[in-house]
């Protein structure tokens, strides 16, 4: 769910979705969260032996007040006045540092008895019953889930390593979500923090405004590309209030996904109707503020999967795809996306959208496996189409079909194999829709 990047460069962070469903299921279970900061976590590793030396310039002027502390490092001063120092520690920016703090954390984990998901470097997890404590590390954030006993004996753990901060109690901070539990002991998740970064950056924007009722209209969609292009500050400005928006929408609203999506996709070609098209969103969300997602307490555990699509949305001819996933009462995962390639039917289209849900539907089943719980029944897939449905167990004309012969072969066997079970549901019920 992720995209593969160098190992040795790489500093692990968490699938979001993995934290999504790590609180659902804290409220599926009536479990306690609790969130941790490890301090000046990237000064903690040493500089590993044998690993090739990294040195760093300091430049003149801080060279001068630190010999001025230490008079004996003046001898070392080079001739313009720097200063060049070997590192023991890893310092925030180096290419390196994020790996190492990474692999000196997922230690400290496995030492104490966890076991890391292979689906998610950054999901752990250890015992059973009461003392089963599931975490979810996104570089030196930690949250925690468990009974409190359990909790406790974590914390004292954790802290006996590291100097870290924490919260608890009835509502807690993770990576700008705001957690807070309710008197059914389950929690509602909001990104208010993250909501009201945008509009102290961007609400000047939209100064005189009128607040809209919805982020996108259909003659929004028809102005996409429409207008002059950008200039090089204006489409700056337009990229970094989009992926604002995208991240807010990615985490907890998403009822901004569509909107924000069809606005990325005009990222490196902006123009002045794109502009009005993101303001829109903009003014929106300055108009209804305060959605999250509600995971009820002691909701019983279903996982299920809702897709839809739309063909030859967009003007060069590709279709557009929403992908929603269940866990208990909230979802844990939405996704809207332009498709990757063209089609010729709107079967087709919702085909390659009933495969592309198909693989996340795969890794959320290895991730509850993982969790403690008994995959056994597939997993319901709801659409809107009977053609992509019937298509997903039977063949059809080679001649009209054989063009979607590849995924609809991959979905199949998931299908055969009594994995996922395609159901149909109505448009008007159905809540992929709103992201196609």
């Amino acid at each position: 769910m992720r995209d593969v990047i160098n190992a040795d460069t790489y500093s692990p962070t968490a699938n979001y979705s993995s934290v999504m469903s790590t609180i659902a299921l804290a409220a599926c279970e009536k479990k306690e969260a609790r969130s941790y900061d490890v301090k000046t976590a990237y000064l903690i590793p040493d500089v590993e032996p044998g690993e090739k030396p990294i040195f760093i310039r300091i430049d003149s002027l801080v060279a001068s007040r630190f010999v001025d502390l230490h008079p004996e490092w003046r001898p070392f001063l080079c001739g313009d006045g720097s200063l060049v120092v070997r590192l023991k520690k890893y310092l925030y920016g180096l290419p390196t540092a994020g790996k190492h703090w990474y692999d000196h954390l997922s230690q400290s984990l496995l030492d104490m008895g966890f076991q890391r998901f292979r689906g998610d470097r950054c999901v752990f997890q250890r015992g059973t019953g009461v003392d089963r404590v599931r975490l979810v590390v996104w570089v030196d954030d930690i949250l925690s889930v468990g009974e409190t006993a359990a909790l406790n004996k974590f914390e004292r753990e954790l802290k006996a390593v590291y100097d870290v901060s924490g919260h608890k109690g009835e509502r807690i901070s993770y990576l700008g979500l705001d957690i807070v539990r309710q008197e059914d002991r389950g929690y509602v998740v909001s990104s208010p923090g993250t909501r009201n970064d945008i509009m102290l950056k961007f609400g000047n924007m939209i100064k005189g405004t009128r607040g809209p009722v919805t982020p996108m209209t259909d003659e929004g969609l028809r102005a996409v590309g429409t207008g002059t292009p950008l200039g090089a500050v204006d489409r700056g400005q337009y990229v970094s209030l989009c992926m604002s928006l995208m991240f807010l929408a990615r985490m907890t609203r998403a009822d901004l996904l569509l909107s924000v999506t069809v606005c990325s996709t005009r990222s490196s070609n902006a123009t002045t109707g794109d502009m009005e098209n993101l303001k829109r969103v903009l003014a929106y969300v300055a108009h209804v503020p305060n959605y999250g997602i509600r995971y009820e307490g002691g909701k019983r555990m279903v996982f299920r999967s809702y897709v839809d699509s739309s063909h030859a949305l967009h003007k060069d001819g590709r279709g557009h795809g929403g992908i929603f996933l269940t866990l208990g009462s909230g979802y844990v995962f939405a996704k809207s996306a332009k498709l990757k390639t063209a089609t010729l039917s709107s079967t087709e289209s919702e085909n390659n959208m009933m495969c592309e849900c198909a693989t996340y539907i795969l890794w959320m089943r290895e991730l509850l496996t993982f969790y403690g719980y008994k995959m056994t029944a597939p997993t319901r897939m709801y659409q809107d189409n009977l053609s992509a449905i019937w298509l997903s167990s039977h063949d059809g004309k080679f001649s009209r079909n054989k063009h979607t012969l590849v995924k609809r072969s991959f979905f199949r066997e998931h299908v055969e194999a009594d994995v996922i079970h395609p159901l149909h549901m109505d448009t008007e019920p159905m809540p992929a829709d709103m992201y196609r």
